[in-house]
C-alpha cells in the first residue's frame, strides 16, 4: 500500500498542470504502440478497444399465487451486454502514407526514420498532428506517428455494437422435398 501511495505522489508531482488560460484539446489522445521501423515501411503493434457483446441470463423475481398465498418465484431472464476488450492489433503502413514527429512536433525527415529500431512511439487516433496537451505529457525523444486512420467496411461503426443480422424464420408447414427410394403417392 505505501508504494501505490508513493507512485500516484510521484505520479501526480510530475505531470504538468493546467494553466487557468489553457483550453483542453478537442482531439482524442494518442495511442502507445511498439513501432518496428523498416525500409520503406512501418510496422505498429497497438491495442485497439473493441465493443463485444455478450448475453447473459439472470434470475427475476416473479410474484404467484401459491394455494392461495403470495409467493416469490425466480425466473430467467436474457439481456445483452456490451463491454469494451483489448485487442492486440498489428498495423503496416507504407512509406509516404504516415509521417513521424519528435515530441516538440518537428517533422522527422525519411532519411532519420530509417535509423529509428523498435521503440514505443504514440500514434495520432484521428491521423492529424497530436496536440501540445499530450506531446508535453511524454520526453522529448518519444516519436509520434501521425498517420491515417483505418477504414471501416461500409454499414460498420467504430465503438457501437453490431447485432447479428435477422435469422430466416424456420417455417415447417411447407412442403419439402420427397423422401428418396419413395414413389409419390397417386389420387
Amino acid at each position: 500500500m505505501p508504494a501505490r501511495m508513493t507512485l500516484l505522489l510521484v505520479c501526480c508531482l510530475t505531470v504538468p498542470v493546467l494553466s487557468a488560460e489553457e483550453e483542453l484539446p478537442t482531439s482524442p489522445p494518442p495511442m502507445v504502440g511498439i513501432a518496428t521501423f523498416g525500409p520503406q515501411v512501418l510496422q505498429l503493434r497497438l491495442l485497439e478497444t473493441r465493443t463485444v457483446t455478450e448475453r447473459r441470463t439472470r434470475k427475476v423475481p416473479v410474484l404467484a399465487k401459491v394455494d392461495g398465498k403470495t409467493v416469490t418465484q425466480y425466473r430467467d431472464e436474457a439481456y445483452v451486454v456490451a463491454r469494451p476488450v483489448a485487442v492486440a492489433v498489428t498495423r503496416v503502413y507504407k512509406a509516404g502514407f504516415f509521417r513521424v514527429y519528435d515530441a516538440a512536433g518537428k517533422l522527422i525527415p525519411e532519411s532519420e526514420i530509417e535509423k529509428q529500431r523498435k521503440q514505443t512511439v504514440l500514434l495520432s487516433a484521428d491521423g492529424k498532428p497530436v496536440p501540445e496537451f499530450y506531446r508535453k505529457l511524454y520526453r522529448p525523444e518519444t516519436l509520434i506517428v501521425v498517420a491515417p486512420r483505418p477504414t471501416l467496411p461500409p454499414g460498420r461503426s467504430a465503438g457501437i455494437p453490431q447485432s447479428a443480422p435477422p435469422r430466416r424464420p424456420v417455417i415447417f408447414d411447407e412442403p419439402g422435398p420427397a423422401p428418396k427410394n419413395t414413389k409419390p403417392q397417386s389420387k
